[in-house]
């Protein structure tokens, strides 16, 4: 099938992406056209020779270059790094998480990552000011 999408399959091992994302938890990545990426997804990409798993904040054209900015929701975090689209390496399209399977396609799953990426900078100001009463 020559419209088909390759699949690949893993499994988390870091913290970055916690809660949505746990330690353990199996993922099913597609390849996919970078163009129609949304903020709010959920990409891997290659940094080091690694394979990260983040939730795309933004893209943009810099000098040229089409630019994928990308954090993990782990709190509190601001820090963004910026990825090429050649090191993009697909799309999380399902997290499975013991006998059940959760869908990111569709319209509730697309609009929950961009409420996340909305509501991030409120999320981290309230932690940190959580955390400033409580060392008092």
């Amino acid at each position: 099938m020559p419209n088909s999408k390759r699949v690949h399959y893993f499994e988390t091992s870091g913290f970055s992406m916690w809660p949505f994302l746990r330690r353990g938890d199996r993922i099913v990545v597609e390849e996919f056209d970078p163009a129609r990426a949304r903020p709010g997804d959920i990409v891997l990409y290659k940094e080091q020779g690694c394979q990260i798993c983040h939730r795309l904040v933004e893209k943009k054209t810099v000098s040229g270059t089409r630019v994928f900015f990308v954090r993990g929701d782990y709190l509190p975090s601001w820090k963004t790094v910026a990825v090429d689209q050649a090191r993009l390496a697909g799309r999380v399209r399902a997290i499975v998480r013991g006998k059940r399977v959760i869908s990111l396609q569709g319209f509730w799953s697309a609009a929950g990552g961009r409420l996340i990426v909305i509501f991030f900078p409120l999320a981290v100001l309230f932690f940190v000011g959580v955390r400033k009463l409580v060392k008092k």
